[in-house]
């Protein structure tokens, strides 16, 4: 195809393949800044939202993490309202981030994992939630049955208190009967009568004290903060109740005593029965332990999101280098592309300049002109170059073939000039013949005569004067026709001398 292409489809093909490169260099940087624009697409389109979610959920957990605490620590149905509508609030939003950002920005496995421990999280808080109202609850209860207890030992010292008295004074009007009496009988009695007081009494005492303590260990009870201490308390509780049951038998007698005894039983119905301060210390203790587990479970559920979200801050950034990396690989990789591809550009340009252009197209056109200028000159033996097939070549071929028949017209030119000049020299040559033919017609009429008369070295003369002038004449003939005919190509050596006689003889009179 090349070889049928003209000077216009070469250099068509020449500056299309610069323009080629170009275009290809183009290609490559767009390709290159496509690559850089969608490392920047997918840091702004999914790393930076997961590290924008990873830190609004950190934000979230420390709040709830926080809360947690003072939920678990709440003082009052108020403390935990407020401290549930915090919790609350920060699970729905944790939960509404979670949703607002697509999957492929944190990962599909990395989102799911996210809305376990979310919803772990929640479920935790809910059951902490319940367990502060159980906490709640058995504090309320705690101080009712606090507050009843005090009632109940108010009761009991105004049901021992007189006794007490009583059996002071009983004590005291035996002691003066026994000072009064000299009586042996009635001296045994008021002594029997000081000893049953004075043990009445001890008795008495012994049931405050025991009913104070037991007061005391059921109100400590209440406050106690380990379940052994609660059962060593409970214990010592059951032994001191032995003793109030020995006390108790001895002070049956007494007026008023089944009074004391339902006393002590309202102080001892702390310690069992629905009203069991024990037992609702011990589920409290239970409740407080559950809670403290919660609150650890959901330290732990927090800092396994923290794990989580730092895992996902750390894949962002490490995603984000990455792109960074690429969008630098791609420039790099961009930049010498389009190095290579401009300098090919520039190669391939001055390849065609100074190949095709210089050394081709304008030497041969030179060349041609340096042709043309000698067949203006006359050389019409000078070489055209001919080669190639586009538009030169054409003119090289054509001015070869204007040479040829230049050449040629000017052979015929000088022919004719030669034939002119024959033409003009026709009449002095008719001259110059027409007198040797007169002369010979002379001779020869001489000669006829001189036979005649037998003179025949006269006519032997004038023969030879005859033969002369015919010599004469086709020396002549000779000339003209050397000059008419057409000059040989070949190049021979000449003799000069002889040359130059003739054309003297030619010219001669």
């Amino acid at each position: 195809l090349r070889r049928h292409m003209g000077i216009g489809g070469r250099l068509f093909w020449a500056f299309g393949s610069v323009a080629a490169m170009t275009v290809a260099a183009t290609i490559v940087a767009w390709i290159s800044f496509s690559g850089v624009g969608e490392s920047l697409n997918r840091i702004v389109s999914d790393n930076i939202p997961a590290v924008t979610l990873a830190a609004r959920l950190a934000e979230k957990g420390g709040v709830i993490t926080a809360t947690a605490s003072a939920l678990a620590a709440a003082v009052d149905e108020q403390d935990r309202a407020r401290a549930w509508s915090i919790l609350f609030e920060n699970l729905g939003h944790m939960k509404s981030l979670l949703e607002e950002v697509e999957a492929p920005s944190i990962g599909g496995d990395a989102k799911i994992g996210l809305r376990s421990l979310i919803d772990s999280l929640a479920a935790n808080l809910r059951t902490l939630d319940t367990n502060v109202r159980r906490q709640l609850w058995f504090r309320e209860r705690n101080d009712e049955l606090v507050d009843r207890l005090r009632w109940a030992h108010a009761d009991f010292l105004d049901e021992v208190e007189p006794l007490i008295e009583d059996a002071k004074f009983n004590i005291g009007l035996a002691v003066e009967r026994a000072g009064v009496t000299d009586v042996p009988m009635a001296s045994r009695r008021n002594e029997q009568m000081l000893q049953e007081e004075t043990k009445r009494q001890t008795a008495l005492l012994r049931l405050s004290a025991a009913g104070n303590l037991v007061v005391g260990l059921i109100a400590r009870a209440s406050s106690l903060p380990k379940v052994d201490s609660l059962n060593d308390t409970s214990l010592f509780l059951s032994e001191i109740q032995g003793r109030l049951e020995s006390d108790a038998q001895i002070l049956k007698v007494v007026p008023g005593v089944l009074s004391l005894r339902q006393s002590l039983q309202d102080l001892m119905a702390f310690a069992t029965g629905e009203n069991d301060l024990f037992a609702l210390r011990r589920d409290e203790l239970k409740t407080l332990a559950a809670g403290r587990k919660l609150v650890s479970i959901n330290r732990e559920l927090v800092g396994k999101l923290q794990i989580l979200i730092t895992q996902r801050v750390e894949s962002g950034n490490a995603a984000s280098l990455a792109a960074a990396a690429q969008s630098d690989k791609s420039i790099d990789r961009g930049k010498l592309l389009l190095l290579a591809a401009a300098g090919f550009s520039i190669a391939v340009a001055v390849l065609v300049v100074w190949l095709y252009v210089g050394r081709n197209l304008v030497r041969r056109i030179t060349s041609l002109d340096k042709s043309m200028r000698a067949i203006a000159d006359g050389d019409l033996d000078t070489t055209v170059p001919t080669g190639g097939t586009d538009e030169i070549s054409e003119m090289a071929t054509a001015l070869s073939t204007f040479r040829d028949t230049l050449a040629e017209t000017q052979t015929e030119l000088v022919q004719a000039g030669k034939l002119a000049a024959l033409g003009q020299l026709s009449a002095g040559v008719a001259h110059e013949l027409n007198q040797p033919l007169a002369a010979i017609r002379s001779y020869a009429h001489n000669a006829g005569r001189l036979i005649d008369k037998g003179d025949i070295d006269g006519v032997a003369d004038n023969l030879g004067r005859i033969s002369n002038l015919v010599e004469r004449m086709g020396g002549t003939v000779n000339h003209l026709r050397t000059l008419a005919r057409r000059p040989s190509p070949h190049l021979e050596r000449v003799d000069l001398a002889q040359t130059v006689e003739n054309a003297l003889m030619l010219l001669g009179d």
